[in-house]
């Protein structure tokens, strides 16, 4: 086994790194000084014979027709996006406001006491009470059409002292 002081070490590690960085260096004078020539013939293959005066080269348009492309925001995506659809919110169902205090029954007339906002309200079949149309009157009960829908409202018992 060789062994080498710290100093020889350093100084082959310095040697070699200068060899490496020369090298590099004349591939870069090469490749600036002495580019290929276009037309070697080395680059031709061998087997194919070349025609002259012919170029491989597609044939482009006027250039009138790439003004689609001049134009085009390059920041922008290639493709049109989908337009986006805003959906609207169902509107809100509005809220019977109205609670029953008491039914009234008679052969020829029957009416209902609804408080709406605080008022009593005296209401016969027919009538109208917080937006609703009266239907029915029964026992404790009261039958509304609100929005298309039927609402049955229920007198609430009150403790009575």
């Amino acid at each position: 086994m060789v062994t080498m002081s710290l100093r020889r070490r350093r100084r082959l590690l310095m040697c070699v790194n200068a060899a490496l960085a020369a090298g590099v260096i004349a591939c870069l004078c090469v490749a600036l000084f002495f580019p290929p020539a276009p037309n070697s013939s080395a680059a031709a293959p061998r087997n194919r014979p070349r025609a002259s005066g012919t170029t491989n080269s597609p044939k482009l348009g006027p250039p009138a027709s790439y003004a689609v492309i001049y134009q085009r925001d390059l920041r922008k995506p290639l493709f049109d996006p989908k337009p986006v659809v805003a959906r609207k919110a169902p509107p809100k169902k509005p809220k019977f406001n109205a609670e029953l205090l008491g039914a009234v029954e008679e052969p020829g007339f029957s009416y209902g006491i609804f408080r709406t906002g605080g008022r009593d309200k005296l209401v016969s079949v027919g009538g109208t009470v917080a937006g609703a149309e009266l239907l029915a009157i029964g026992p404790g009960s009261a039958t509304l059409r609100f929005n298309g829908e039927l609402i049955t409202l229920r007198e609430k018992k009150e403790d009575r002292k």
